[in-house]
């Protein structure tokens, strides 16, 4: 799912040799191209609150649960506190209804990635037309230096149907998929300790600083209650599973026969939105605590609040 510049017909925009059609439109200067010493840039000087820029003219299809990916460089400015928001354009206006919902970071004089959140019903399967860009809607005097806007499908497993390709790896048996009483999950039974399940592989998902994996699970024959969870992810140039490409290990309480919600924080770790995620492995407890049964309702990456999926 790499995507690339397609002229008029896009929903990625590199800046390898210029603007690509891009325009500044509010509270910042006219937009300028550079490259040479960076990595191919647009960049204009905030002078007003709500300042935002538009892109060309575009038409391709927003994809399901989708979202946009912003390599983003806040240079200067009175303030490290910052938001982003993304518009989009279907037939007629640009409105309220048709917008992610507004980000939040901290940063100066450093680059991070972030995920604007389009899993919306006004985007997904819609022709998208046109891109705004928002950024801080207070005037902090930064200058806004962008890499690129990337729209993508933002990987998200309900398991409403099938497995979607998940498999098991060390210490689970007996992966099964099933619907009849349940909301559609998997489940596999531990067999010893270090126990993990693997997505499908491919994903092609550029990670952002503020993802999230949320995981709703449920536990049976556990003969405890204190558990651990962590993610680990591959990369288009690392197809290996490491400690330095994990979210840290999240410990949390569940009783046998109730889900629970594991939040866990992929974007805390810079190796999460350095390049394409290409694959998952979801750790469930290191210790097995009498070998119980996993049932997974879903595995998603979001950006907002768990209740918000």
């Amino acid at each position: 799912m790499a995507l690339v510049n397609c002229g008029g017909n896009s929903s990625a925009w590199y800046f390898g040799s210029g603007n690509d059609g891009w325009s500044a439109v509010n509270g910042t200067t006219g937009i300028a191209w550079q490259g040479g010493s960076w990595p191919g840039i647009i960049y204009a000087d905030q002078v007003a609150a709500d300042p935002y820029w538009y892109s060309p003219v575009t038409s391709f299809t927003g994809q399901p649960a989708g979202s946009v990916n912003v390599s983003v460089y806040p240079q200067s400015g009175t303030s490290a506190s910052h938001d982003m928001k993304v518009y989009w354009q279907t037939a007629g206006s640009i409105t309220e209804a048709k917008s992610s919902p507004t980000v939040t970071y901290n940063l100066q004089n450093g680059w991070t990635r972030l995920n604007l959140d389009c899993n919306n019903t006004s985007f997904i399967g819609q022709a998208i037309q046109r891109i705004r860009l928002d950024f801080d809607a207070n005037s902090t005097g930064t200058r806004w230096i962008v890499n690129h806007v990337i729209a993508q499908e933002t990987p998200k497993y309900w398991f409403g149907s099938s497995a979607s390709g998940w498999t098991i790896g060390n210490s689970l048996a007996n992966l099964n998929w099933t619907a009849s009483g349940w909301p559609g999950i998997i489940y596999a039974d531990q067999t010893g300790n270090d126990a993990f399940f693997y997505s499908p592989g491919a994903l092609n998902y550029l990670g952002g600083a503020n993802d999230q994996v949320v995981v709703n699970v449920y536990l049976q024959n556990s003969t405890g209650t204190s558990h651990d969870m962590q993610l680990f992810w591959t990369t288009a140039s690392d197809n290996t599973f490491t400690a330095s490409k994990s979210s840290s290990v999240v410990n949390y309480t569940a009783a046998n026969g109730v889900w629970t919600q594991v939040i866990l924080p992929v974007g805390a770790n810079p190796s999460w939105s350095s390049d394409y995620i290409t694959r998952l492995r979801l750790d469930v407890d290191n210790v097995s605590q009498g070998n119980p049964r996993w049932l997974i309702d879903y595995v998603v990456i979001s950006q907002t609040t768990a209740s918000k999926l």
